[in-house]
């Protein structure tokens, strides 16, 4: 699936720490269910720590947010569920034409999040903001989720 990368250039993420409801507010963008000023989410949350819990449930604008394969890396890897299932579950909503956020450990050892809009040949396209700099992700998704050997991911699906 392709996303329109001039709405997403004209995104900015407004802090340091807002990068989940930055996501939320991009796919809302990409998706149309907003207009390219739309920043309610992060002007609600400011500059505070996020994690996808914030989202896990929540209906906004049409769309119901749900949190998948909460991470806990203080236990052993054998308690997540296979990474395959993971994957098939990005596979699965990307077939569909949905967005797939995930939250992937940076070099520095925090998190921030990307939104998987594509396959490639044995792996994901995605890309994320930082402030208003967009970053591509045309590989290595998969190498970094298997890294972690867990991820942790964020899908939707429209109310009706």
């Amino acid at each position: 699936m392709s996303y329109d990368r001039s709405i997403i250039d004209a995104h900015i993420q407004k802090h340091y720490w807002s990068c989940v409801p930055s996501a939320v507010e991009m796919v809302l963008k990409l998706l149309g269910k907003v207009n390219k000023d739309y920043y309610d989410l992060q002007d609600e949350t400011g500059n505070k720590s996020t994690s996808f819990n914030q989202f896990d449930g929540r209906i906004v604008k049409g769309l119901q947010f749900s949190r998948i394969y909460n991470p806990n890396l203080s236990k052993p890897s054998t308690e997540y569920p296979r990474l395959e299932s993971i994957f098939n579950t990005i596979d699965s909503e990307l077939a569909s034409g949905r967005y797939v956020m995930v939250s992937l450990l940076t070099p520095r050892k925090n998190f921030h999040i990307q939104v998987i809009h594509a396959k490639s040949d044995d792996d994901y396209l995605a890309f994320s903001k930082s402030g208003g700099k967009t970053i591509d992700y045309p590989h290595s998704v998969k190498a970094r989720m298997r890294g972690m050997n867990v991820a942790d991911i964020m899908i939707y699906s429209a109310i009706k």
